[in-house]
């Protein structure tokens, strides 16, 4: 018998593996542990890299300054295997800002370090998880005498305080009370500093808005002199309700933190006198 050939027969192979992570939502503390599976078994090690994206919140390495910590993490399959080597666990920041419920996504991709071959065509990681974090933090507003005021030129002032800081901008609506007895602007004028003040001083009603981030500023009655003598006047501002911000912002709940007085104090004075006129003679 003659020398036998040997022939060879390639076999293309395929099927399919697809990498999928879930979505995860959770509080202002802890972590998101995500879950990353396989549905095919692949005849390789395969290590995916999990990178993180900020959607609405702010990641940092570590954390630090940042909603959450976006340092890129793996997790590995070994070869026949669907079970991952472990979850991805995302730290997230608790912080005392006022803020809406923000996310960021999870994405996968092979890792380098990983040889794939002709399988990398078919083998999917295009899936994206969600992680979401809501705030657990609230604030009020509140009001309270800065200083009061006197002529001929010392200025008095509200202080209107958010107890937290918020991520978004606060309008709060003011009113002026019936019960002020100084008139502006004959007694003088209202000015905001810090804070954005729109008050129509003619129907006593307007809004002072906090910009992202600023916790306090103030109201100020500028005060104007003359030459009447008066009794010591007042201005009086309510906080009526709150017209836009962050819906875990409210009116602090105590009435007297709703309303503050500033009283103007007179510094003219009057004198009355009496002089002779005409000298009167007796007739005769």
């Amino acid at each position: 018998l003659g020398a036998g050939t040997a022939d060879s027969i390639d076999i293309t192979d395929n099927d399919t593996a697809t990498f999928t992570i879930d979505n995860q939502s959770g509080g202002e503390s802890g972590n998101r542990v995500f879950n990353v599976t396989l549905d095919n078994p692949i005849d390789t090690n395969v290590t995916l890299d999990v990178t993180f994206a900020g959607v609405s919140a702010t990641g940092s390495a570590g954390g630090i300054g940042a909603d959450f910590d976006n340092t890129t993490r793996q997790v590995t399959f070994t070869a026949g295997s669907t079970t991952p080597s472990n979850t991805i666990s995302v730290p997230i920041t608790s912080d005392t800002i006022v803020e809406a419920t923000e996310t960021f996504t999870a994405n996968l991709a092979v890792a380098t370090t990983t040889p794939t071959g002709d399988r990398s065509g078919r083998i999917s990681t295009s899936d994206t998880g969600t992680g979401t974090i809501t705030d657990d933090d609230s604030a009020t507003v509140r009001i309270r005498n800065g200083s009061n005021a006197a002529e001929p030129s010392t200025n008095g002032s509200f202080i209107v305080e958010l107890t937290a800081a918020s991520s978004t901008a606060t309008v709060v609506q003011i009113a002026i009370d019936p019960s002020t007895t100084a008139e502006s602007p004959d007694d003088g004028d209202i000015t905001g500093t810090d804070l954005i003040l729109d008050l129509d001083l003619e129907t006593g009603l307007g809004t002072v808005t906090f910009p992202a981030g600023v916790t306090s500023g103030a109201i100020n009655v500028i005060v104007a002199d003359d030459d009447i003598v008066e009794g010591t006047e007042t201005v009086i501002l309510n906080l009526t309700g709150i017209q836009s911000g962050d819906p875990q912002i409210t009116l602090a709940g105590d009435l007297a933190d709703r309303t503050a007085t500033v009283s103007v104090a007179d510094n003219d004075t009057a004198q009355v006198s009496i002089a002779a006129g005409t000298t009167a003679t007796e007739a005769g």
